[in-house]
C-alpha cells in the first residue's frame, strides 16, 4: 500500500506532533517517551502519507470502504448503475495512486454508496 507514513502523536487537546518532534530517538518505545505523563492523558497514534496532501487519509479510507463494499454487496456491481462504476472501484482498490474522478463518477460512486448505507440500514430495522 503506502510506504512513507508519518506517525502523529496527539494528546489530549494537543496539536498532532511527529515523533522527531517529540524525541531525538526515533525508536525509542512510546512508553518511555510518555511515562512521565503517561498517567494524565489520552493518547490517539494518527498517521497520514507523508508525501500526500492530508486529503489522502480520506480517500484511503473511501478505498476501503469501496473495498468493503464490493465485498459485501457485489450485486451492486452488475446493476446498470454499477457497471459504470465498477472498473472505477477496481481501480481504486487494486491500485496505490488513485486515478482522478470525473463528475458523473464521484455522482456514481455517491449513489451507490448511499444504495448500499440504505439497504444496510433497512436490514438492521429487520433485525430490530
Amino acid at each position: 500500500m503506502h510506504i512513507n507514513i508519518l506517525g502523529l502523536i496527539q494528546v489530549n487537546n494537543w496539536k498532532p506532533l511527529t515523533f522527531d518532534r517529540i524525541t531525538d530517538n526515533l525508536d525509542e518505545p512510546i512508553a518511555n517517551i510518555l511515562k512521565d505523563i503517561s498517567s494524565n492523558l489520552t493518547l490517539k497514534i494518527l498517521t497520514k502519507n507523508a508525501d500526500s496532501p492530508s486529503n489522502e487519509c480520506i480517500v484511503d479510507l473511501k478505498q476501503k470502504l469501496l473495498n468493503m463494499a464490493v465485498d459485501k454487496q457485489p450485486q451492486l456491481l452488475s446493476s446498470s448503475s454499477g457497471r459504470q462504476i465498477k472498473e472505477t472501484v477496481q481501480q481504486m482498490i487494486n491500485s496505490e495512486e488513485m486515478p482522478p474522478l470525473t463528475n458523473d463518477q464521484q455522482q456514481a460512486l455517491q449513489e451507490w454508496l448511499d444504495q448500499i448505507a440504505k439497504e444496510e440500514e433497512e436490514e438492521n430495522k429487520r433485525r430490530r
